[in-house]
């Protein structure tokens, strides 16, 4: 009886006594007025600081999700096929026929641009025309004779002292180099002269044998030669004598040297001149005649 009346003050005081709130529930600056007025004195203010929070860690479980996660990942990702020597050949072949296929297109529209400017008339030299004149055996031979066969157009006269005739020798040196290439068909050589005073188609003929048989004289009036020598920029001078006590027929003539090619359709092509020797003629003639 004593001890549940000892039990039952206890509880009566205790509910008596005034209720003390506690420092760590309180705001920082009432906890420093509290600890003033509990203790009757002054202390140093409290130094309030946040609880820092723990430092975290995943657990076990957790990096063995991760590393699960991050394996499915990588192993979702389509791996790439190696090159094989298989492969590589197969690059290599294609690439080889389109580089193939551009290299033949544009060798054809080369072809096609060259075919043009061979069609093209611009800028060929106007040399040559209509003419009529004496052949041998007192046939007339005019422009149209010329087709059909490449020419070579050489102006002099017979009784020329040295340039005509080496000149003569020079085109049938050509023609002994043309006749011995393959491929290239038999020139015409044809001389034309411009001393028709003293040059009949007898005298040139048998002048001309002493060259080569093939060779071709033309003559004609004067005003046909003159006609003709105009139609190919040809010029000759008048009969120059010789000396002072030289007879009417012992004269000299001044003409251009130069000997033309002429294409089978009777058009100009080249020149050559003096200069020129016997194998550089040929070699462009063979050229030209190939590429024509």
């Amino acid at each position: 009886m004593a001890a549940a009346c000892r039990v039952l003050l206890r509880r009566a005081l205790t509910a008596a006594a005034p209720r003390v709130p506690s420092a760590t529930n309180l705001p920082c600056g009432r906890q420093r007025l509290l600890a003033a007025g509990l203790h009757g004195r002054a202390v140093r203010p409290l130094q309030c600081t946040k609880p820092q929070p723990r430092a975290t860690y995943p657990s076990i479980a957790a990096m063995a999700a991760i590393r699960r996660l991050a394996s499915s990942s990588s192993s979702s990702t389509p791996n790439r096929a190696p090159v094989t020597w298989r492969s590589l050949a197969l690059m290599l072949a294609v690439g080889g026929g389109m580089a193939l296929y551009f290299k033949v297109e544009m060798d054809k529209q080369e072809a096609v641009k060259k075919q043009k400017l061979k069609k093209t008339s611009v800028g060929k030299a106007k040399i040559g025309g209509p003419f009529t004149l004496v052949g041998p055996g007192g046939k007339t031979f005019t422009e149209k004779d010329l087709k059909g066969q490449w020419s070579l157009l050489y102006f002099g006269f017979t009784f020329c002292p040295d340039i005509c005739p080496e000149e003569l020798e020079k085109i049938a040196g050509i023609l002994d180099i043309t006749d011995n290439t393959p491929g290239v068909p038999t020139l015409r050589p044809v001389f034309v002269s411009v001393d028709p005073d003293r040059d009949t188609p007898e005298k040139i003929e048998a002048y001309l044998k002493d060259f080569h048989p093939r060779m071709i004289g033309l003559t004609g009036t004067k005003d046909q030669v003159l006609a003709t020598a105009k139609a190919y920029r040809v010029y000759y001078s008048k009969p120059i004598p010789w000396s002072q006590e030289a007879g009417k027929d012992e004269y000299l003539v001044d003409h251009t040297i130069i000997t033309y090619l002429i294409n089978p359709e009777g058009e100009f092509v080249a020149y050559y001149g003096q200069n020129t020797t016997a194998p550089e003629a040929a070699a462009d003639m063979i050229k030209r005649i190939k590429q024509a």
